[in-house]
């Protein structure tokens, strides 16, 4: 196995919870999916989905948020216009995350207000390093060093 266990299960246990606590009538889904097999290898992919309206006012006290560009009821796009709207918001880092890796959908996510974008299926190390360049540094005004050139 390539990555570390309890590392898998905090991330799926934070996933679920965001979308439990964001989704007071609906539902969230867990579904886990064989994306490739080998005799020595397995990948699988992990998706949370909920019916969740998106962020919440509690949980603007992060440092950071993670937004899913393509969430139900309200996108991420409207979430994160929403959010800069909120007076001192304007330091909270938010990263886009979408499957949708055209260079278009980055300089919406970013006209938009977001700080950063980051495509799926995640990389492990590019997402490691946004995270921590955007938490050490705290600032709106800078694009993460680990930002991809999106073609």
């Amino acid at each position: 196995m390539i990555g570390d266990p309890l590392r898998l299960q905090q991330v799926l246990l934070n996933l679920v919870g965001n979308a439990l606590k964001f989704t007071a009538h609906g539902s969230v889904t867990l579904s886990v999916q064989v994306a490739r097999e080998t005799d020595q290898e397995l990948d699988i992919r992990c998706t949370v989905r909920d019916t969740g309206v998106g962020i919440g006012d509690e949980a603007l006290d992060h440092a950071l948020v993670l937004m899913d560009i393509q969430m139900p009821e309200m996108d991420g796009i409207e979430a994160t216009r929403r959010i800069r709207q909120i007076p001192d918001r304007e330091p909270l880092s938010i990263i886009a995350m979408t499957a949708n890796a055209l260079a278009e959908e980055s300089s919406r996510c970013l006209a938009t207000g977001m700080n950063d974008f980051i495509s799926k299926p995640v990389e492990p190390e590019l997402l490691f390093v946004t995270l921590l360049g955007w938490l050490d540094k705290g600032s709106v005004t800078r694009y993460a060093a680990g930002s991809q050139e999106i073609s």
